[in-house]
């Protein structure tokens, strides 16, 4: 996904003016996360909107809101979009802990590949600007010229380096947030401790339980 398509566009701009934003990104990651491989062309937006989008509607906002919004987009997209057809149990409601600021987020995605940093640009579009470290090499670099306001480990897609990087982050910023993204591992546990140790405050975030908790960090991180 470099830059956006004009149907992400459309897609985001929809979802933003019917759900609370931290809902319609989460919404969007969570569609585009289930999918094997990104949507390229507009074939591949019109089958993500009548598929993963469809049901990931269904199960966070209801038929009847999810039909609604399907069918917004399918009049803009200048497709039928299918409606949703069986209604399922709700997610729990995303987080409210953290205060939301202005401006985009720069988020530093530690990351073997920069899926998990091109989800989270496609879902949150101008609040963040995210940047994929997969050398410390470049550390000192990003630090310096991109200045982080959140640190976001993905261990579901770890580089080598990842067990250091509590040591490695020392030179932030002290207000930078560690995230942890991670599924209940050795290495997620491991990390938690060590951002412990080096004194950075740290958020574990599972992601089966879904992307809501980044979100609202991201969104609080903005500066």
């Amino acid at each position: 996904m470099k830059g956006d398509s004009p149907e992400l566009t459309v897609i985001r701009e929809v979802l933003e003016g019917m759900l609370a934003p931290k809902v319609a990104a989460a919404v969007l990651f969570s569609a585009l996360d289930s999918m094997q491989e990104e949507p390229l062309d507009r074939n591949a937006w019109v089958g993500f909107v009548n598929g993963p989008l469809r049901d990931t509607l269904r199960s966070r906002a209801g038929e009847e809101l999810a039909n609604d919004l399907l069918g917004r987009i399918g009049m803009i997209l200048g497709t039928q979009a299918e409606p949703a057809q069986r209604p399922q149990r709700r997610s729990q409601a995303p987080t409210s802990r953290f205060r939301t600021t202005q401006g985009p987020a720069r988020v530093l995605v530690v990351a073997a590949s920069g899926r998990l940093a091109r989800l989270l640009k496609a879902s949150l579009g101008s609040q963040i600007v995210p940047m994929v470290l997969n050398d410390p090499r470049r550390l000192d670099a990003f630090i310096k010229d991109f200045e982080p306001t959140l640190l976001l480990a993905d261990v579901t897609d770890p580089v080598r380096f990842l067990p250091s990087l509590p040591k490695l982050s020392k030179p932030l910023d002290s207000d930078v947030i560690a995230v942890i993204w991670d599924e209940e591992t050795p290495t997620g546990e491991g990390l938690n401790e060590g951002f412990d140790a080096e004194g950075r405050r740290c958020v574990w975030v599972n992601r089966q339980e879904g992307i809501d908790p980044i979100v609202d960090l991201i969104r609080a991180s903005k500066s």
